[in-house]
């Protein structure tokens, strides 16, 4: 992954909009031509990682029954993690209704919440 606070590695707010434009087409076409769920979210995974310039990505499904969120898909994260369930305290549920849907975290290790 790059670091955009590096000048020599910054991109013109245009070439990024071009390349964000790139990364979604690129994943349309893939969409096109799989019936394979599970590849296609991980593809997500992969184009989003890219296209916000962050190292993981992942996507998690919502199980009603088992009151959990399952992690479908990801990038990036430990051997292990997708596949697992994840259970929502009372306060991340309250949170989750008060964040933007998509978060980006800058670092793991100061950003506890997720």
């Amino acid at each position: 992954m790059r670091d955009e606070s590096d000048g020599d590695n910054a991109q013109h707010p245009a070439m990024r909009a071009r390349r964000h434009r790139e990364i979604i087409a690129e994943f349309g076409s893939k969409a096109l031509q799989t019936r394979d769920l599970d590849a296609l979210l991980y593809e997500a995974c992969m184009r989003t990682a890219e296209g916000l310039g962050v190292e993981r990505a992942k996507v998690l499904q919502h199980r009603p029954d088992a009151d959990d969120l399952l992690v479908r898909a990801g990038v990036g994260w430990a051997e292990g993690v997708v596949g697992m369930s994840l259970r929502l305290t009372l306060a991340a549920r309250i949170s989750a209704f008060r964040e933007v849907w998509m978060a980006t975290i800058r670092s793991a290790r100061i950003q506890r919440r997720f």
